[in-house]
């Protein structure tokens, strides 16, 4: 299409518009800092604006514009960093509709991207009203969590978590196991505590790691345990905490889902089936099921059949009853494979020699029960772990108890120390490891409190010098590389280091209003190292334009446009349902006062084209046409309506003296002529304005002329007073398009009087058409 003309035609009709369809404008420089910190945005115009005259009813004309870049059409700012202890940089560019101020605010102290005990968050919330939705978000500014492996050789600690989001409140391992090949498979989640806010598994082949299943554990699904196979590394089970398990042998391309299938016959069948323990070991796989039971298989998870294990429900009680127990752990001997010990709920260890066919507890002078205190008994055990160079060497962890020791096989269990640890109520979660290069050296890892190493078969314990500040840990294993390393996996810590880039939007919180979730704020931060100080606070100043709005003028008049359509990005208003530039636009009942919202499309967060529709546009005249945009100065901490802000726009034109700002504009020109309505048939003759009033009508003649529109070629038209008298008779020659303007002046070329007027079409092929003119003075 050239430049400066475009031909369209639609059922014999011909309309020629001449439109300069791109006009060169500079985008405008980006606010600069220091203004948008005095709260002033430079207002800039679209690029150019495209005028199509749309040939389908209704007719009008189709202004449209490409949507601004945020990065220049937008600013943002930091305040009050003067002072903060650590550097703090903001890129991107503003993508929220509305201003906002964000204040950012910490209670912790530490050094930023350090691998310290205690987490280092920012919190951050929008200051101001909410009416147009919150925001509130986390960031974790602390190195100290993820997944850790210990290097026996060098006898150094290193962190493994390249892949791993950055922007989550806090990485919770949950759950990993290691394939024989070496990859690393867990189950994470980022929420306040280590059961909220599942994310999914993830998997680690030595580059990093990346999700895998992520349509089969989304965040509606808490993973609970895993289990590779120890043969197999595409074969590994997933244990859930109310759906059961699952089992794939491709890599985690697909799963079976297991529940009922483990004791289809079993009364009253759950509905919920949380996965507490789970072991692969050797061929056997061993599964304890809340409420279900304690099953095993031996054909890779083909089949399962229960556990031949129960205990006495009660030991105080005088009838004793045999139940199925709780199991928190099972251990499997690694230098005697057929041996077996299940930490239980109430119960302590109970062993197997046989590979789990039978059981017998190793109560010992542990778990007797005392008639004068009710529950003495009872010993909530959590795991436990063998001397692979003395079997009857075992250390048992008891929940609000720590740890006990028997070197004589469970006859007789002593009490050890924890190291420090003097608050025994702390102790709920503890887990037992042996090295698997030094068979008198032992681990103990206590969540919450510290990762301790005996190195005398667990008769004494300390903790392990040079091993991270872990402030809480669930899980810890031998690598499989049977050396000495260590895999651990840490909970509520942060992974973040120094200077690396957070896209803000994705450390939304729960505060965050549910519409504005899914909003990309396009504000990236970093933040370099440094140290932080509790209740250091910054703020970030964000502001982006009001709206748009669309101005016309006639091609006699172009410095003096007159604004036909303003639409407010946060608060648009319409009197009409649908687009007025379609065939489905809907008035809405008891509307009085016109807003032209429904006029515009496009406006999308994420447009790439906006467009407004203009149907007051008339066959034979020319326009000028600019689209802007409008503020009202940072209206974040107030609204619009409160404001005394004057509205400003950006410029139309080149030297526009009605903008505060620098621009050549966009304003473009576009004439529009229609040819000759068909010699028969056609749409409708009639005349316009009618009637006639004073100031209002075609642009540059108001209350002046009227047009003869839908006319065939070669029509004439008469006027005649209501009494019949002659007035005026516009012959052929005058049309053009289609179309007959008159004066309103009789053949003297004197104004008509005010009155009623009746005009007769003669056409060629068609019977005369008469109507009716009102002219008002």
């Amino acid at each position: 299409m050239k430049i400066g003309s475009a031909i369209f035609q639609r059922s014999g009709l011909c309309l020629a518009v001449g439109v300069l369809l791109t006009v060169a404008s500079t985008a405008g420089a980006q606010t600069p800092e220091s203004a948008c910190a005095a709260d002033s945005l430079y207002l800039i115009s679209p690029k150019s604006v495209h005028l199509d005259f749309q040939t389908t009813e209704p007719l009008g004309m189709v202004i449209s514009w490409p949507n601004l870049d945020i990065s220049e059409a937008t600013c943002f700012t930091l305040r009050d960093t003067t002072g903060l202890g650590f550097p703090v940089d903001v890129s991107g560019g503003f993508g929220d509709q509305v201003d906002r101020v964000f204040r950012f605010t910490t209670l912790n102290s530490g050094v930023i991207g350090s691998a310290q005990g205690a987490p280092l968050r920012f919190t951050w919330t929008h200051q101001g009203s909410s009416r147009n939705g919150a925001f509130e978000g986390v960031l974790n500014l602390a190195n100290n969590g993820g997944f850790w492996r210990y290097d026996a050789q060098s006898q150094e600690w290193s962190q493994l978590n390249q892949g791993l989001p950055l922007t989550w409140r806090q990485v919770n391992v949950v759950a990993f196991a290691e394939n024989p090949d070496g990859d690393l498979i867990a189950a994470l989640t980022n929420g306040s505590t280590f059961e909220i806010g599942p994310v999914g598994l993830f998997m680690n082949q030595g580059a990093g790691w990346t999700r895998i299943a992520e349509g089969t554990f989304n965040s509606s699904t808490l993973v609970t345990r895993l289990a590779t196979s120890p043969v197999d590394p595409a074969t590994f089970l997933v244990g859930t905490k109310t759906k059961g398990l699952f089992l794939t042998h491709d890599g985690g391309a697909s799963f079976t889902q297991l529940t009922t299938q483990l004791d289809p016959g079993f009364e009253p069948m759950p509905n919920q089936f949380p996965v507490r323990s789970l072991v692969w070991s050797g061929n056997s796989i061993f599964v304890h099921v809340d409420n279900f039971g304690f099953f095993r298989s031996n054909d890779g998870g083909a089949g399962f059949s229960r556990v031949p294990l129960q205990v006495l429900e009660n030991l105080d009680a005088e009838i004793q009853v045999l139940v199925d127990p709780v199991v928190n752990d099972l251990y499997r001997d690694p230098v005697r494979p057929n041996r077996l010990l299940a930490s239980l709920q109430f119960h302590g260890v109970f062993e197997s020699t046989d590979d789990g066919a039978t059981w017998h507890d190793l109560y010992g002078d542990l778990l007797v029960a005392n008639p004068d205190v009710t529950g003495e008994w009872i010993n909530n055990a959590l795991s436990c772990v063998t001397s692979d160079a003395d079997p009857d060497v075992i250390v048992m962890a008891v929940a609000q108890k720590g740890l006990y020791r028997t070197t004589d096989g469970g006859l007789t269990w002593q009490q050890t120390n924890l190291a420090g640890q003097s608050n025994l109520a702390k102790v709920t979660r503890v887990r037992l490891l042996a090295d698997s290069a030094n068979p008198e050296v032992l681990y103990a890892l206590e969540d919450g409190f510290d990762l301790l190493r005996s190195l005398d078969y667990g008769a004494t314990w300390e903790r392990w010098d040079g091993a991270p500040e872990l402030a809480t840990a669930l899980n810890f294993r031998n690598a499989g590389t049977a050396d000495g390393d260590i895999l651990l996996a840490t909970y509520a810590g942060g992974v973040y280091q120094a200077g690396s880039v957070l896209n803000l939007s994705d450390t939304y919180t729960s505060g965050t209003s549910p519409e504005l979730r899914s909003l990309d704020l396009g504000l990236m931060m970093s933040f370099g190292s440094g140290s932080v100080e509790p209740n250091d606070e910054f703020r970030l100043v964000c502001q982006t334009f009001q709206g748009w709005a669309v101005w016309r003028s006639p091609s006699a008049d172009p410095e003096h446009p007159v604004l036909i359509g303003l639409y407010d990005l946060v608060n648009p208003e319409s009197c009409q349902e649908g687009y007025c530039g379609g065939p489905d636009i809907l008035p809405i009942p008891r509307c009085f006062k016109e807003k032209r919202a429904a006029c515009f499309s496009g406006t999308d967060a994420g447009s790439d084209t906006l467009r407004f529709f203009d149907s007051e546009v008339y066959n034979g005249f020319s326009y000028y046409y600019s689209v802007t945009t409008f503020d009202y100065g940072n209206t974040a901490l107030t609204t619009v309506e409160n404001t005394t802000n004057t509205m400003l726009f950006s410029p139309r034109w080149q030297g526009d003296e009605n903008s505060l700002f620098n621009g050549t504009g966009n304003q473009s020109f576009v004439q529009v002529n229609l040819g000759a309505a068909p010699d028969t048939g056609g749409d409708e003759i009639y005349v316009f304005p009618n009637p006639l009033r004073p100031g209002a009508g075609l642009p540059g003649f108001e209350g002046r002329s009227v047009v003869f529109t839908n006319l065939p070629q070669d029509s004439r038209i008469q006027v005649f007073t209501a009494a019949g008298d002659d007035v005026m008779e516009l012959g052929p020659e005058l049309m053009k398009g289609g179309q007959i303007y008159w004066n309103t002046e009789n053949r003297d070329q004197q104004s008509v009087a005010p009155g009623v007027y009746i005009y007769k079409v003669v056409m060629p092929q068609r019977e005369e058409y008469w109507g009716r003119l009102i002219v008002i003075r």
